[in-house]
């Protein structure tokens, strides 16, 4: 496999005085993905971690779609993922680790996004 950042060092190590961040940004003004991988550690809402890390996963491999999700997760609906981030449909303690474990999160991340999932769940139990 040729990759041609092979041994590149990091921008920001690649000279004395090389920008730390993006060109022209802040680090008030980063978002989610600036940096690669959105983290779970930083989301609000499940449903918007989602997204934005479809979006990313998307960027870095143009041939994922919600298809190779609902593989990935075992699931049998494709359109799950999209119904979900729509606000259409919840993810349920069932689907919850299907989607941990398909998206690579790591534990601290697994349990941060399972604390966003199941506060989402706080007002559907009150009858809400």
């Amino acid at each position: 496999m040729n990759c041609p950042h092979r041994g590149a060092a990091p921008r920001a190590l690649a000279a004395p005085g090389a920008a730390a961040f993006p060109a022209g940004a802040e680090l008030g003004q980063l978002g989610p993905t600036a940096f690669g991988r959105p983290s779970a550690l930083r989301a609000s809402s499940y449903r918007d971690y989602l997204r934005q890390w479809f979006d990313w996963k998307k960027s870095t491999n143009q041939r994922f779609s919600h298809r190779v999700f609902a593989r990935l997760t075992g699931l049998r609906s494709p359109s799950l993922l999209l119904r979900i981030m729509q606000g259409e449909r919840n993810l349920t303690p069932h689907t919850l680790p299907a989607v941990c474990r398909a998206m690579a999160l790591s534990p601290v991340e697994a349990e941060a996004f399972s604390v966003l999932v199941r506060a989402s769940w706080a007002p559907l139990q009150r009858g809400a």
